[in-house]
């Protein structure tokens, strides 16, 4: 399942299945705070908040990567 998100500039945005993350997922595979992503010196900065099944840009997995317009981020 897909879906374009908003993002915030200014601190984090957390993805997961937490009521307190600005992105929530239902997804089983994804974990509380699965990630975040940030927006800092100009960048946006995807990085994995140590889940349990991974986080992925473009089909790798990622600890943390810089993102580029239509990257796609897979949860789980």
């Amino acid at each position: 399942m897909g879906g374009v998100f908003p993002l915030e500039s200014s601190g984090e945005n957390r993805l997961g299945r937490g009521l307190d993350c600005q992105i929530t997922l239902t997804d089983p595979l994804s974990s509380r705070i699965h990630a975040v992503i940030e927006y800092t010196e100009g960048m946006w900065w995807l990085r994995d908040a140590e889940s349990r099944n991974g986080t992925y840009v473009n089909g790798q997995k990622v600890d943390d990567a810089q993102l580029s317009s239509n990257d796609r981020i897979r949860i789980g």
